[in-house]
């Protein structure tokens, strides 16, 4: 389970208080915001480039998505839906930006791996800011609850460190 990772982030941070923590390879960009909330203060992942290769992209607070549907392809993620438009539609990253209306950003995402990979790491890049800015503006459980549903491995422990924090 999960709370080893909580466990270790809180044994770490203790023995070394004014060290900056980085944690490897965390593996989703939801798992990054997720290792953040639990004190790391940095985070790598490929997954930006490991979903964009298998042909998915990144949306806040989502699930990988295929950009459209296609025959033959193993549904191993779900593909973008309406809900999910307006999301894609506040993406300004530059492969994004290329194409003025929804449609058109999944047609570009959906045939170039370079337009998901750009558009994959601008999408975790902004998730750390909007994170941070969460922290500055003191709405930090707000922003997870958005982030970490409650099936997510890490839902729990992070809430309990927040809960821990706000005594």
């Amino acid at each position: 389970l999960p709370i080893w990772i909580a466990d270790a982030l809180e044994i770490v941070r203790n023995a070394f208080p004014q060290a900056l923590l980085h944690v490897f390879g965390v593996g989703s960009a939801t798992t990054g915001i997720g290792v953040l909330a639990l004190g790391a203060d940095s985070a790598d992942s490929l997954s930006w480039r490991r979903v964009a290769n298998y042909g998915a992209i990144l949306l806040p607070g989502r699930s990988e998505r295929f950009p459209l549907f296609r025959d033959g392809r193993v549904a191993s993620r779900p593909v973008i839906g309406e809900a999910d438009l307006p999301l894609l539609m506040a993406c300004r990253c530059p492969a994004c930006l290329t194409a003025p209306t929804g449609h058109a950003r999944l047609a570009n995402l959906a045939k170039c791996y370079k337009h998901r990979a750009v558009h994959n790491a601008w999408t975790v890049l902004a998730e750390v800011e909007a994170f941070r800015a969460a922290v500055q503006a003191g709405q930090l459980s707000e922003f997870l609850k958005s982030r970490l549903g409650r099936t997510h491995r890490l839902y729990k422990p992070v809430m309990q460190r927040l809960a821990r924090l706000a005594m």
